[in-house]
């Protein structure tokens, strides 16, 4: 698909540890419920987005090439990381 993370211009850092202040992480998985590597996934990234004081929000795309772009987009569109 040619997704690569984007710079935020607009995000700002935390003075003392230098990390992002960006509340929410993005996750996109193309099943939840089929795919136990993708619950083992979730609940890793979660715990570390919890670990850093943010919030996962996890996507299903159903294998839809479509709609994983437009979910992917709209995530960059509203400053997830």
């Amino acid at each position: 698909m040619g997704y690569t993370a984007p710079t935020f211009a607009h995000q700002s850092l935390d003075a003392r540890s230098g990390r992002a202040t960006t509340p929410v992480v993005g996750f996109v998985v193309d099943q939840l419920a089929t795919s136990p590597e993708a619950e083992v996934a979730i609940d890793a990234a979660r715990q570390a987005c919890w670990t850093e004081g943010r919030i996962l929000l996890s996507a299903q795309t159903m294998n839809d090439p479509e709609l994983k772009e437009k979910t992917i987009q709209a995530m960059v569109a509203h400053g997830m990381s």
